[in-house]
């Protein structure tokens, strides 16, 4: 029997992550009337990767032929992805240069490097323990903490305590959230 982070079904926490930063962006949008780009960056890949995890296991699921599987636009496997990833990486440079401050640039480096780094961590407990498919401690650790960091920056809009807290602390709980993302 497979464990899942915190006992909750497959994907579950990730839902979570994912209804939570899209609260905090409703919440931004209404008082503000727009979203910061820290947020903006994390609801953008929380969101693609929940997507993309679900539209994987959809097509892994029983009674999906292997043999009858095509793959997209008839190019070989990961073709598209690596596009995309080539486009995006490209669009973030543009994005880059048009954006002269360093300082309000950084959060979103934060954010990004969050998931690049959950990828990377996932790769390598794979590649050590490949027979561990289920969620070890660890797993159910960074499942806790994502949830307690989406309900911070939930709680912080709501309370509207922004001002209250450093630059910082905000973009920190949505690397969590992203991370959490990345690893999974």
């Amino acid at each position: 029997m497979v464990i899942k982070p915190l006992g909750l079904p497959v994907g579950s926490v990730r839902a979570l992550l994912l209804l939570g930063l899209s609260a905090r962006a409703v919440l931004d949008l209404r008082s503000e009337g727009e979203i910061v780009p820290w947020l903006a960056t994390a609801l953008l890949i929380s969101a693609s990767a929940y997507f993309a995890s679900r539209s994987a296991m959809n097509a892994s699921a029983p009674g999906a032929s292997m043999g009858t599987r095509r793959h997209p636009l008839g190019l070989p496997a990961g073709s598209v992805r690596f596009l995309f990833l080539a486009a995006l990486s490209y669009g973030g440079w543009l994005w880059w240069q048009g954006h002269e401050d360093a300082a309000a640039r950084m959060p979103v480096v934060w954010v990004v490097g969050a998931f690049v780094l959950g990828i990377l961590v996932r790769w390598l407990m794979v590649r050590i323990r490949p027979e561990d498919v289920g969620a070890r401690f660890f797993d159910h650790l960074l499942a806790l903490i994502a949830l307690v960091s989406v309900i911070g920056l939930v709680v912080l809009a709501v309370a509207r305590r922004e001002a209250s807290v450093s630059d910082w602390v905000q973009p920190l709980l949505a690397v969590v959230v992203v991370h959490y993302f990345g690893s999974r």
